[in-house]
């Protein structure tokens, strides 16, 4: 009886242990392999601000994004799906891959054999899904979080979505900024509370701020700015004075932000700008703002110290003529 006893204690400890999986979120094994603009990187490797590849499901434009957030769980039950680039690392069931016939996203475990997954060069066949089982021995999976808004990543060579979600508002802390912002997208604002840790919270001189100036500050938050199709704003002579925040518009190209009081432009050195026009500011230090170029060779190049204004900068002009894109810069 107590040889019974004890077993069926041991069978309701494998079972609690096997659900605990479910209340932490999965990715792939950490030998998964990631593109980045170094080659394919193991998973488990990549750290937060980490530039990886990803894909724009619409067009299939590779764009370079950074990592947001690598977290790290567990799951006894893994698939491998198999194309003809190979077969995949382990990844959890609840992971999206993109169709690109049905154009929607679907979770692995929902993958059969003759779904069409997307790649880095285009379509693929899924030839074959297999299961794994592991029933004491969890395996560690990793979850990465890529900055939008394409909010891919390509995993053993195939496109995948984030599995978290993220909030699709933006914080912007400068209210005349944030003002200007939601005017050009197309949004409406809301105050709240500036996060603990951030800038010093003050607003640009056309802001209306709270009547309580005691702590804590307010941030300005663009609603839904995440989504907003935003390439190009112009915010010329309104009074702002940091521009912490925009780097939440993944699509902002060309920025005009002239004759204002920033200081600091080191929060646009991991933007994606093609044109900037900080002019009539009082910049009082750049070195903490760079540009980064990937060139078609695969070589990349980083100006440290430039403001890109005009095309009669010869080093723009000659990695434009090469063919280089403006990337993330590396500090």
């Amino acid at each position: 009886m107590r040889s019974l006893r004890i077993l069926m204690l041991v069978l309701v400890a494998v079972a609690c242990w096997r659900c605990l999986p479910f209340f932490f979120l999965g990715c792939f094994t950490g030998d998964a392999l990631v593109e980045t603009p170094e080659g394919p990187r193991r998973m488990d490797s990549l750290r937060v601000g980490d530039a990886v590849w990803s894909i724009r499901v619409g067009d299939g434009t590779r764009v370079l994004r950074r990592v947001q957030a690598v977290r790290r769980s567990w799951s006894f039950d893994l698939r491998h799906p198999v194309t003809s680039l190979g077969r995949m690392h382990g990844v959890t069931g609840s992971h999206p891959f993109f169709l690109p016939s049905e154009k929607a996203w679907l979770e692995a475990a929902d993958l059969v054999t003759g779904h069409v997954l997307l790649t880095a060069e285009g379509p693929v066949a899924l030839r074959d899904v297999h299961d794994e089982h592991a029933w004491l021995v969890p395996e560690w999976v990793y979850e990465l979080t890529v900055e939008g808004p394409e909010h891919t990543f390509i995993a053993d060579g195939v496109v995948v979505h984030n599995k978290s979600q993220e909030s699709p508002d933006v914080v912007v802390e400068d209210h005349a900024l944030c003002r200007c912002v939601a005017e050009s997208a197309g949004r409406e604002t809301r105050l709240a509370p500036c996060a603990t840790g951030s800038s010093s919270g003050e607003l640009g001189m056309d802001a209306s701020p709270p009547e309580d100036a005691g702590p804590p500050p307010e941030c300005c938050i663009v609603v839904d700015g995440n989504t907003a199709p935003l390439e190009t704003l112009s915010c010329i002579g309104r009074g702002i004075r940091e521009l912490q925040g925009l780097e939440g518009f993944n699509s902002l190209r060309n920025l005009d932000v002239s004759e204002n009081l920033v200081e600091n432009l080191a929060p646009l050195n991991r933007m994606l700008l093609t044109s900037l026009n900080a002019s009539r500011n009082p910049i009082s230090d750049i070195h903490g703002f760079a540009l980064g170029f990937q060139c078609p060779d695969g070589t990349q190049v980083i100006l440290n110290g430039t403001l890109l204004s005009s095309d009669d900068n010869d080093d723009i002009q000659l990695l434009r003529e090469r063919g280089c894109v403006v990337t993330p810069a590396s500090f």
